[in-house]
């Protein structure tokens, strides 16, 4: 490898913002269910899918963390977009 920008890089900085969409898709839905739970006026199973959430985003951060920052970086901007994605189809859904 004489480049100074290895094609392998760059597989897994895409493959880390694909695995930031995916785990944004799922929080940032799984939010917007939680908060028509607590709506619903089942605060015990909202506390659940609150601590749930969060230790599965939780857990996933501090493993792709030990790959470094850049890892950790394109996984947050994945993230984003997930965020963006799940705004989009709620806002389009809800009147």
């Amino acid at each position: 490898m004489t480049g100074a920008f290895p094609f392998w890089t760059a597989l897994f900085a895409v493959a880390h913002v694909a695995l930031g969409v995916m785990l944004g898709l799922v929080y940032f839905h799984s939010l917007w269910w939680n908060v028509r739970l607590l709506a619903s006026g089942t605060p015990s199973r909202t506390a659940a899918g609150m601590a749930g959430r969060l230790a599965l985003l939780a857990c996933v951060l501090a493993l792709i963390s030990v790959e470094g920052a850049a890892a950790l970086l394109a996984t947050g901007a994945g993230l984003l977009v997930g965020r963006t994605i799940v705004l989009h189809s709620v806002r389009v859904a809800t009147p």
